[in-house]
């Protein structure tokens, strides 16, 4: 399970514009060499902040930001009041984003967003595959083909 922290105000903005695109595809592979399993989900992706109640785990904050998952603009929440799916993300290890194109995948998306810890995709923690670039809204702060600094949060227990 990855730290749990919540997102930069960066991290946030960033987010906020990726809310509005109808369907994204999310990319989960294993780390390293060759995948044996890897996960895509289509719809709607948004933070979410979450409470925890005092937990043992001292990695952890009691405070945390999710990624959660949607297939349409509303969250359907489970019995724990989380999102009914929903990735737990190390805000301080995504650093870096990058928005332009791929080669076509099988799914025939050609563009993707990577998101990663240093300047280079070789450090991706995850991706979205556009359906649609125009689907994106232009933002001068979010330039295409270019590395975005998300400005991470601080890691937990570093000064």
């Amino acid at each position: 399970m990855p730290y749990r922290n919540p997102a930069s105000e960066k991290q946030r903005d960033f987010f906020a514009l990726l809310a509005h695109v109808p369907e994204l595809i999310l990319s989960l592979s294993a780390a390293g060499g060759r995948d044996a399993a890897s996960v895509n989900a289509h719809g709607r992706f948004q933070l979410l902040d979450k409470l925890w109640p005092a937990t043992e785990d001292a990695r952890n904050h009691d405070r945390e930001t999710l990624l959660a998952f949607s297939e349409h603009s509303t969250l359907k929440l489970a019995v724990t009041d989380e999102p009914v799916v929903h990735l737990h993300v190390d805000w301080a290890m995504i650093r870096f984003a990058w928005i332009g194109a791929r080669p076509k995948t099988l799914i025939g998306t050609d563009h993707e967003i990577v998101l990663c810890a240093e300047k280079d995709k070789g450090t991706r923690v995850f991706s979205f595959h556009l359906v649609q670039q125009e689907d994106l809204p232009e933002h001068e702060r979010w330039p295409r083909e270019t590395w975005i600094d998300l400005d991470a949060p601080r890691a937990k227990g570093l000064s």
